[in-house]
C-alpha cells in the first residue's frame, strides 16, 4: 500500500467531479472531504489510477461506484493510519482505573466476562495495548476472566498489518521497557506482538456507519477516539446510535482528547475517572 505520504501526482478534477468523488465517499463512510484536501484526494486517486491506465477520471469514478474490491482499495487510501501503542498516555491511566474497577467487580460473578471494541483501530496497536492492560490487570488481581478485544477499521491494508502484529521502533517507542519485553519479541527490524494474549484480539472489516454482522454487542468498554473528527454532526450522530447500541448498559466510551458527545448526543453521560474523562452509557 501507497503510505499516507503518498507523492502520487494525481489528475486534477474539475470542480465537479470533486464534489462528486467526495460525495460518494461520504455515502460510504461518513467522512467528510472539503477543498482543504482537495490536493491530498487528488494524489490519492492518481495512485490508484496508475493501476488502470486508460481509463479516463469519469470512467474510474464510475468503476467505483460498481467495483467493490477497487472501492475498498481507493478507500484504504484515504484512511489515516498514523498511531502507535500507549497513545495518549494521561487516557490510558484512566482507562487501567476504569478496568480496575471492572475487574474487581466481576471478580464476585461466576463466568464473569470482559468484551472492548477498538473502532477505528488501523493497524492494530490500540487493541494490542488495551490487551496488554487487561492481561496486566486480571494477572495483578489474579482473576480468571473471559475477555476479548475487537479490533475493527475500513482499511483492509491496515488490518493485514494488524494480523501479522510487527511494528516499528517508532511505533512501540511508548512500550514500557518491562511490557515491551514480555509482550514483543524482535524479528529482525521489526517487534512482534507475541504474547498467548494476542490470541484474544480478533480484527474484522467493519464501517462504523454499517458494522453489519462483523460486530456483535454488547461491549463493556469501547475506544473510538479520533474517528470521530472525520465525519459531520449527521454521521456522527448516527455512530453516537451504534455505539449506544452495541454497548452493555454502565459501559465506557473513550472518545479523543478533542472530541466530544456533547453537541452529538445526549444519550452519554459524563463521568470524571482521577484526573481524566470517560464516558457512559446509561
Amino acid at each position: 500500500m501507497s503510505g499516507p505520504g503518498q507523492s502520487t501526482v494525481g489528475p486534477v478534477l474539475s470542480d465537479a467531479e470533486y464534489r462528486s468523488l467526495c460525495e460518494w465517499v461520504y455515502l460510504q463512510t461518513g467522512m467528510v472531504f472539503d477543498d482543504r484536501r482537495r490536493d491530498v484526494v487528488e494524489n490519492r486517486l492518481g495512485a490508484r489510477m496508475q493501476q488502470h491506465s486508460g481509463l479516463s477520471v469519469q470512467q474510474y469514478l464510475r468503476r467505483l461506484a460498481v467495483d467493490e474490491r477497487e472501492a475498498r482499495e481507493f478507500l484504504d487510501l484515504l484512511t489515516v493510519n498514523e498511531t502507535y501503542f500507549f497513545r495518549d498516555l494521561p487516557q490510558m491511566t484512566v482507562f487501567r482505573q476504569v478496568l480496575e474497577e471492572m475487574v474487581a467487580e466481576r471478580r464476585q460473578v461466576p463466568f464473569g466476562r470482559l468484551r472492548v471494541w477498538s473502532a477505528g483501530c488501523s493497524i492494530g496497536c490500540e487493541p494490542y495495548t488495551l490487551a496488554m492492560c487487561i492481561q496486566e490487570e486480571l494477572d495483578r488481581q489474579r482473576v480468571p476472566l473471559e475477555w476479548h478485544v475487537l479490533g475493527t477499521d475500513i482499511s483492509p491494508s491496515s488490518l493485514e498489518v494488524a494480523e501479522s502484529a510487527l511494528y516499528s521502533d517508532r511505533e512501540v517507542r511508548d512500550v514500557p521497557p518491562d511490557l515491551l519485553k514480555k509482550y514483543f519479541r524482535r524479528r529482525d527490524t521489526w517487534w512482534e506482538f507475541s504474547h498467548p494474549c494476542k490470541n484474544r484480539v480478533q480484527f474484522r472489516y467493519s464501517n462504523l456507519l454499517r458494522p453489519g454482522r462483523e460486530v456483535q454487542g454488547a461491549f463493556d468498554i469501547v475506544f473510538c477516539r479520533n474517528v470521530l473528527i472525520y465525519f459531520d454532526d449527521a454521521s456522527r450522530r448516527q455512530v453516537a446510535e451504534t455505539l449506544f447500541d452495541l454497548m452493555v448498559p454502565g459501559g465506557y466510551l473513550f472518545l479523543g482528547a478533542s472530541e466530544s458527545m456533547s453537541r452529538i448526543s445526549r444519550a452519554f453521560q459524563l463521568r470524571r475517572v482521577g484526573s481524566g474523562f470517560v464516558y457512559i452509557r446509561p
